[in-house]
């Protein structure tokens, strides 16, 4: 009988055949002797298809243990395990899974005998960077969720790594640099490799290689997304945002808000917690960025450059603690950073993640009428492109009426029983 894999922060993954349990994901270690799948406990399968790579829909493989999935995937009673093994994640639902006909995600993940990775790729085209000055660029966005980039390569169509001088030593010396140069501009596969620093799941490596792969693009000119704006300031390259129209999902700030001024500190509490309400009754993951100049261009407003602010301006502390006091229910998963791009000054950024719709709408304690801040007034605000539109009066009494009337229509709970006949 195996012992049991370890488990340090995520659900244990034990070898065994789906065949033989079916869905019955609560599996225990007297029953489990090896098999080809592998079993999430509580949450699903991955599994083995013949002459193929192991696959698992994300929803299932996010909450397996690293250390735990690792050791099951080296485990000898499994069954055609390879030395290096391939772990896919299908898009899509559980419950529509396929393991022969699936679409799979950009991330893919890799069990060896020393560790076990979340690998990202991408096409270079024209002039690009060295292997270690990609890593030393892509760094920040794996440190943000305890990984590391554990290797990159630059590969050519022959799955060659051309870094390394020594690839050439049959060139003489003084040609050497040149066919380099006219090498980096030929086309060239980058790929990188992200791994836990301590004890994680699936879910917080795949969500590092994930930010890794919008730097990637980001740096090489793909199209953005709060992601990936967030991946370029946390890896000190705010100019690359230069150019970006404000969005839905996007917002640039050049000054700090002015939180503590004695006369308009509260107003610009208010005003924060109301750019992040927007945000969060909107439809996308977006994020506001404070350091970044913006102006007018035609009809949207467009960053022109970087501005760092003092960082005793930005109080990542005081920002949260205004945010969740202001803005009902908390947001989830809301994040704020400060990233300093010298001794004094730097960037702040808050990322609000898609909120749930039934969290919606966001409210936010407190208002500003006119040149007047109240704070027993409750405001409501969502975002529209660049700008934003109030929630209206006849949409939040729709909303309330739709609820008590869901209440009226509840049944009555069953009363309880008095003891007698």
């Amino acid at each position: 009988m195996r012992e049991p894999s370890p488990v340090s922060v995520g659900a244990p993954v034990w070898v065994a055949d789906r065949e033989d349990y079916g869905s019955e994901l609560g599996v225990t270690t007297d029953r489990v002797e090896g098999g080809h799948d592998l079993l999430v406990v509580g949450h699903g399968w991955i599994l083995k298809p013949k002459h193929r790579a192991l696959v698992a829909p994300e929803a299932v493989i996010e909450h397996a243990d690293l250390d735990s999935l690792a050791a099951a995937v080296r485990h000898p009673s499994r069954c055609c395990a390879e030395p290096d093994e391939v772990i896919a994640i299908a898009k899509g639902s559980p419950d529509q899974f396929d393991e022969y006909m699936y679409e799979a995600d950009d991330v893919h993940l890799e069990v060896d005998e020393r560790s076990i990775t979340a690998n990202v790729g991408m096409l270079l085209t024209g002039d690009r960077g060295s292997a270690s000055e990609y890593q030393d660029l892509l760094e920040p966005a794996a440190a943000m969720h305890e990984c590391r980039i554990e290797s990159v390569r630059l590969l050519d169509e022959y799955g060659r790594d051309d870094t390394d001088l020594s690839t050439f030593e049959w060139l003489p010396a003084e040609e050497r640099e040149t066919y380099l140069a006219r090498e980096r501009l030929r086309p060239r596969s980058l790929e990188v490799r992200v791994a836990a620093t301590g004890p994680s799941t699936v879910h917080a490596l795949m969500a590092a290689a994930r930010d890794v792969d919008a730097l990637m693009r980001a740096v090489h000119g793909g199209s953005l997304d709060s992601r990936g704006v967030a991946a370029l300031v946390r890896a000190r390259r705010p100019q690359l945002l230069v150019g970006l129209e404000e969005s839905e999902w996007f917002e640039a700030k050049g000054l700090a808000y002015p939180v503590r001024a004695p006369k308009v500190g509260f107003a610009a509490k208010i005003e924060l917690a109301q750019d992040v309400a927007r945000f969060a009754n909107g439809e996308h993951s977006a994020v506001l960025v404070i350091g970044l100049v913006t102006s007018k261009s035609a009809a949207s407003e467009v960053v022109r450059g970087v501005a760092p602010v003092k960082l005793e301006e930005l109080s990542v502390k005081q920002y949260r603690d205004i945010i969740d006091a202001h803005v009902y229910p908390a947001v989830e998963g809301l994040l704020v950073e400060r990233v300093a791009l010298d001794a004094d000054r730097g960037l702040l950024v808050i990322e609000i993640p898609a909120q749930p719709e039934e969290y919606k709408p966001f409210l936010v304690h407190g208002a500003v009428v006119g040149d007047r801040t109240e704070g027993a007034f409750i405001s409501i605000v969502r975002r529209r492109g660049e700008g934003s539109i109030p929630v209206t009066a006849s949409q939040i009494h729709a909303t309330l009426a739709a609820g008590r009337a869901l209440l009226r229509r509840a049944p009555s709970p069953m009363p309880e029983a008095d003891g007698t006949d």
